[in-house]
């Protein structure tokens, strides 16, 4: 009897070890860490995580489309001041920072537009534009998860 429990219970052992060495594999990171194609890509302004580079807007934001107009009519003016765009360019949400290990998917359209100012300063605005409604608005400040 004893012989049996133990067959049984080094059967079991054998069986659990190969499981865990062999046959189980932890799942691989959701999303894909975020490749960078410029100089800005991938890193994080005003709160926002710049994922990959899309398009440069250049002085004139607006060659980028709507949403980046609606961006630079988002855009605080800082210390009181309106500087003069000299350069804009369109971003992806970085969505390896976004989800985390899990997967998940956006049920909206999330970009974010970096503007350079005459002063050399950088801010970010995101646009979100939700579901198929289309409206779209700009994001002053990036929340996680939103």
């Amino acid at each position: 009897m004893r012989f049996r429990v133990a067959a049984v219970l080094a059967a079991a052992i054998a069986c659990w070890a190969a499981w865990g060495v062999f046959i189980y594999q932890p799942p691989p990171d959701a999303m894909a860490p975020c490749s960078p194609n410029g100089p800005l890509a991938c890193s994080t302004i005003d709160g926002f995580p710049l994922g990959t580079y899309v398009q440069d807007c250049g002085g004139q934001p607006d060659v980028c489309g709507d949403n980046a107009g609606l961006a630079l009519a988002g855009l605080p003016a800082w210390d009181g001041l309106n500087h003069d765009v000299v350069h804009s360019a369109k971003y992806q949400l970085d969505m390896a920072r976004f989800c985390g290990p899990v997967v998940c998917t956006l049920t909206s359209e999330y970009d974010i537009y970096v503007f350079e100012f005459a002063d050399g300063s950088r801010h970010a605005i995101g646009v979100r534009c939700l579901g198929v409604s289309g409206q779209c608005d700009a994001v002053q400040t990036y929340t996680s998860g939103s």
